[in-house]
């Protein structure tokens, strides 16, 4: 039996910052990165890793429409102190087996390009961000 009506589609994914909204979105990723510390014992030629932390990292991408937000970022960062917001991410197509939801608690950003375009094409603008990926947790799961 075929689940080719149950793969989930990424057109239908949202992202809220700090319960709004976000218009616009084109492109959400988020991950986590595991740390290791490497270990040559003794008496072996392999080598052996333990698990230290982890970090987690993601970013997204909008069509532009207004630069109000960003302006009002660039504003807060200017007076030396660091925002930190709520990143949702939800995936909920129809034809799928269910939705996906994730909550990313104490985000920063990590990056924000202030002015980035090409001739012939529409405008994007990227934000990336970190998170504790202690604090996450689904909503939601298929």
């Amino acid at each position: 039996m075929s689940n080719k009506n149950k793969v989930i589609n990424g057109t239908y994914g949202k992202l809220w910052i700090n319960g709004v909204e976000v218009a616009e979105l084109s492109k959400f990723s988020s991950k986590v990165t595991k740390k290791y510390e490497e270990r040559h014992p003794c008496g072996q030629l392999g080598t052996e890793r333990t698990l230290i932390s982890w970090d987690g990292e993601g970013s997204y991408t909008v069509k532009k429409v207004y630069s109000s937000a960003k302006k009002s970022l660039v504003a807060i960062q200017k007076t030396g102190k660091d925002v930190d917001m709520q990143i949702t991410g939800k995936l909920a197509d129809k034809n799928s087996a269910g939705q996906e939801g994730i909550v990313y608690p104490n985000c920063i950003t990590e990056s924000l390009n202030l002015m980035d375009f090409e001739s012939g094409k529409v405008v994007e603008d990227s934000v990336s961000f970190k998170f504790n990926p202690d604090n996450v947790y689904y909503t939601d799961s298929i």
